[in-house]
């Protein structure tokens, strides 16, 4: 994808006869070489990463984890 998407998506902005309505591009940063084509047109660019929802939800619920027991703060899983 690193290699393929940049131009595709470079010849796509390109070919835009409404590129001027474009005012800010997403980006997620798994993709973060968007962001280089977007700077390339003069595009401002917003970091997304989806990832980032589910990490700050498993680690907002550690205390209610704890108090159902459903982990331990005490006991180590081994494997």
């Amino acid at each position: 994808m690193e290699n393929i998407m940049p131009y595709n998506l470079e010849k796509f902005l390109q070919n835009n006869q409404r590129l001027d309505e474009v005012c800010l591009m997403v980006v997620d940063l798994l993709g973060s070489w968007a962001i280089q084509v977007a700077n390339k047109f003069g595009i401002p660019t917003a970091g997304f990463w989806p990832a980032m929802l589910s990490s700050y939800l498993l680690i907002a619920v550690i205390p209610q984890m704890l108090r159902s027991g459903i982990i331990s703060d005490t006991c180590l899983l081994s494997l």
